[in-house]
């Protein structure tokens, strides 16, 4: 069900389905233009037929929840906190998954802290094609594009625009796996092009930061399960590596093979697989290591979901080896 949740003179659009009582609360955040439904129609379904409640928000400045004239990645922060805090959808006994894709993931990680820190059962933090440092070369490019977009005078320019050879090169570049490409283009441009000219220029500010990621790790509880497409043009590999690093033993990534960064459109059986398992998967024991569990936790994803282990090294980091898991 979608409903408009308001606070002060802006809105967000929202789509809530109660679950089972055992359940547990996806909350859902897609990535930048981009909307619930453009992000995780895929998964919702599969998520609800299990029997949880799923939160899928369209996020300030994006789809039909208003905007304002400059959005911040703390303004999108925030007001998805009024919502959690302000809602009885979610209650403080009930365990809670974030997912965020893109945008949503740097959004969703400090979403998840402030949950904690208001004392919400956080138990999994997923991150899909997220950024740990927006290179400078990214944010050049895509403020040039969203200021192309957000200079044009009418909503019918910006869509012959958006049907030029040169902007579908740049979409088709930057979000897929190059030999597949045109297998799911179609249907991710035009998810992709929902945003009008008004949400365009709101968002532009977004590209003109480097979002590092700076939660406090000794401060949370929650596991990270860190998850990259091989091809993300968009998310750099430092991004992938970077994430796991911050997060050390609380952090399980992933590197799917033969996807872009629309990792949700040309992997969504494998992102369905992942979130399953991690849903029933222990509670990470508060304030502890996280070493014993470890141990024993990887083991059981190799089995279950039929992963094969690559050791990756490197002098830099303070831990002498980094596990991640990559489908064979």
């Amino acid at each position: 069900m979608e409903q408009l949740f308001h606070f002060g003179d802006q809105f967000l659009n929202v789509y809530t389905s109660q679950g089972k009582r055992n359940g547990k609360i996806y909350i859902l955040l897609h990535g930048l233009f981009g909307t619930y439904q453009s992000g995780f129609s895929m998964l919702i379904p599969d998520l609800e037929k299990r029997g949880n409640t799923v939160i899928a928000l369209d996020m300030l400045g994006h789809g039909k929840s208003s905007t304002l004239e400059k959005v911040t990645t703390d303004d999108l922060v925030n007001t998805a906190l009024l919502f959690v805090r302000q809602e009885k959808l979610i209650n403080k006994t009930a365990e809670i998954i974030v997912v965020g894709h893109s945008l949503g993931s740097i959004v969703g990680q400090k979403l998840a802290y402030l949950m904690e820190q208001d004392g919400y059962i956080v138990k999994h933090m997923v991150i899909i094609g997220g950024f740990y440092l927006v290179p400078d070369r990214i944010r050049r490019m895509l403020f040039q594009v969203s200021t192309t977009a957000a200079g044009i005078a009418s909503e019918d320019l910006l869509k012959k625009f958006q049907e030029t050879a040169l902007y579908k090169s740049f979409v088709k570049m930057f979000w897929f796996y190059p030999e597949k490409s045109d297998e799911h283009f179609d249907e991710a441009y035009a998810a992709f092009n929902h945003a009008n000219i008004e949400q365009i220029r709101s968002c532009r500010e977004l590209f003109r930061s480097e979002e590092v990621i700076s939660i406090p790790t000794d401060e949370i509880n929650f596991r990270v399960i860190n998850i990259r497409g091989d091809h993300d043009a968009l998310s750099h590999q430092s991004d992938f590596l970077n994430i796991a690093r911050h997060y050390g033993e609380k952090a399980t990534s992933m590197l799917l093979p033969d996807c872009g960064h629309a990792t949700l459109l040309e992997k969504p059986d494998a992102i369905r697989n992942v979130l399953a398992f991690f849903e029933h998967s222990p509670l990470q024991q508060r304030k502890s290591t996280g070493k014993p569990f470890m141990k024993k936790f990887l083991f059981a994803i190799k089995k279950k979901l039929h992963l094969s282990a690559f050791v990756f090294k490197q002098k830099t980091t303070p831990y002498k080896k980094k596990i991640f898991w990559t489908p064979t």
